[in-house]
């Protein structure tokens, strides 16, 4: 399993866990217990909550879908790039350096998966 692999793994797993409990958990739990209150604190309300959720998942799906068609990698990580610079900027705002640790994670490898595949929106436009 090269680089690539890897980083498509690991934003797969840390996304789709994270979006599908935005998206399909409850709501209660989503803003009390699992996150601790972060949604509240950072002014988030339930449905942009469950948006975020939305395209977390939109994200997850192209990176799998990139092993049938190539090209969809570069959507995936431009889609995970985008949510993963918003998270950092709420924790960053908000929290510790600490708390914003999986963030820094999801940027790095986003961003290291666009730039390796930049060339690939040639094949899009």
């Amino acid at each position: 399993m090269g680089f690539q692999e890897l980083a498509v793994f690991l934003l797969a797993v840390m996304f789709g866990f994270a979006g599908s409990v935005k998206l399909f958990g409850e709501p209660r739990n989503v803003f009390r217990s699992l996150d601790r209150g972060f949604f509240r604190r950072y002014g988030l309300t339930r449905t942009q909550v469950r948006w975020i959720g939305v395209f977390e998942l939109l994200g997850v799906a192209l990176l799998a879908l990139s092993f049938f068609q190539k090209f969809l990698i570069i959507l995936g990580a431009l889609v995970l790039l985008v949510i993963s610079l918003g998270a950092l900027g709420f924790h960053l705002k908000h929290d510790t350096i600490r708390e914003a640790a999986p963030s820094i994670v999801a940027v790095v490898l986003s961003l290291s998966l666009t730039v390796s595949n930049w060339y690939m929106l040639s094949l899009i436009l």
